[in-house]
């Protein structure tokens, strides 16, 4: 028989604040070539909000082991021609 160390749905972790952004430029060349430029970034406030933990009643109880991930910056290019 398993007994509740926690009353359920009476502990909830920080809400999940996260912003992506994406900057684009288009360019067109000789009327036939277009070519789109972007710039994403995600999670610009570097937040790091729980995901998951552990539930289970150990030396691990109530760790973190999954959090929003670190900020990442991303390139890219559409040519169409």
């Amino acid at each position: 028989m398993a007994a509740n160390l926690i009353p359920l749905a009476s502990r909830f972790e920080d809400r999940i604040s996260r912003l992506d952004l994406r900057f684009s430029k288009r360019l067109t060349l000789a009327r036939k070539t277009r070519i789109d430029g972007y710039v994403d970034a995600y999670n610009v406030m570097n937040g790091s909000a729980i995901l998951t933990g552990t539930n289970t009643y150990g030396p691990r109880w109530l760790l973190p082991t999954t959090i929003v991930e670190g900020r990442l910056v991303q390139f890219g290019a559409n040519i169409a021609f």
